[in-house]
């Protein structure tokens, strides 16, 4: 059942205990988002415009305030979380429809729907703004349950989608195949690419531990990518890495996945990637060699797509522009002409 049957038909002990709760009610369950959005600029400004100054020092902060630092590299953190914040129901629907700004017609269907979001929404999310609304450098962050969303397109360094996004999922969890998962098309997609390998490629492409999940930044042009090269693959294989790729971007707006596709073939296209899965994903009955690994990644000089399907969805992924460049906040001060480690750092 979703949101806006639970609340049109007022049934079940969801809505009975929304009922108890009175007035409280719509800090759990908000209202639907309506069918035609203003935009994420709009909804920011709006909402801030509408809150108590003590709450928008709390939600709004300088573009380049240390706290994107840690949504840069994958975490969260920061902002004002909804569910505890004293709004409005006006205002509470606001962040509603601004989290769905920033989503697809696809995304809407998807990321709402994970656990924990299925009834709440954004509600369970923390919400934080960077910059300033309808400026050309403004940066809104969502972060919660298996969640950090990015909203405001590509960030002055030229990273697509602004930055890493963040998604995930509990349904099917420690299950074989992720029954129920909102991304499990995403996993079959991965399982139908390891599938079509050759025994030569698959062994190339299995990898005997998976890496640390938040381990994202891009390597640019002399890094070192493991797995099987995307280059020596068939045309059929490079389509199921394409479509991969396609339904990551899927639940994202138009604009910003163009942009993303354009960092690509900048960077060397589908050609510049390489696949790897991990054996310490597969399902446990399975046998090595199997089409069984529950965790995938897709890298190259300036994106990196990964996907972790084992006990439950934790998915990341960063595309950039430019694969030499840091992704940080701020001026960059200088560049090092080599890398500096040991006794020289």
């Amino acid at each position: 059942m979703n949101r806006r049957r639970l609340l049109r038909v007022g049934g079940g002990a969801v809505a009975a205990s929304a009922v108890a709760g009175g007035a409280l009610a719509y800090r759990f369950i908000p209202s639907a988002p309506a069918d035609q959005l203003g935009t994420s600029g709009e909804l920011a400004a709006e909402l801030l415009a509408t809150v108590d100054p003590e709450l928008r020092h709390l939600l709004q902060v300088d573009y380049d305030h240390p706290v994107r630092q840690y949504h840069n590299r994958g975490g969260g953190g920061g902002g004002v979380n909804v569910a505890r914040a004293d709004l409005s129901r006006a205002q509470r629907n606001l962040v509603v429809e601004l989290m769905h700004s920033g989503l697809s017609s696809t995304g809407r269907t998807i990321i709402p729907n994970q656990m924990l979001l299925k009834i709440p929404d954004a509600v369970f999310n923390n919400l934080l703004i960077c910059g300033e609304p309808e400026s050309a450098e403004c940066q809104i962050l969502f972060t919660g349950p298996h969640l950090n969303l990015r909203i405001g397109g590509a960030n002055r360094e030229g990273v697509a989608f602004g930055g890493p996004q963040v998604y995930g999922d509990q349904w099917g969890n420690e299950a074989p195949g992720l029954p129920g998962n909102v991304y499990q098309p995403q996993f079959a997609a991965g399982m139908d690419l390891h599938a079509d390998l050759s025994p030569e490629q698959r062994k190339a492409s299995v990898l005997p531990r998976s890496p640390i999940q938040t381990r994202i930044e891009v390597q640019g042009a002399r890094g070192a990518f493991s797995g099987v090269p995307v280059a020596e693959m068939t045309s059929a294989q490079k389509q199921a890495v394409k479509r991969m790729i396609d339904l990551t971007f899927a639940p994202y707006p138009e604009a910003d996945v163009a942009y993303a596709w354009a960092c690509l073939e900048a960077n060397g296209g589908l050609d510049a990637l390489h696949a790897s899965f991990y054996a310490d994903s597969a399902y446990a009955e399975s046998e090595a060699g199997s089409e069984a690994y529950q965790t995938y990644r897709l890298e190259g000089p300036a994106a990196v797509f990964y996907f972790r399907g084992y006990p439950h969805v934790h998915a990341f992924f960063n595309v950039a522009m430019d694969g030499e460049a840091p992704l940080s906040v701020g001026e960059i001060v200088a560049r090092n002409s080599v890398v500096r480690e040991g006794p020289s750092l």
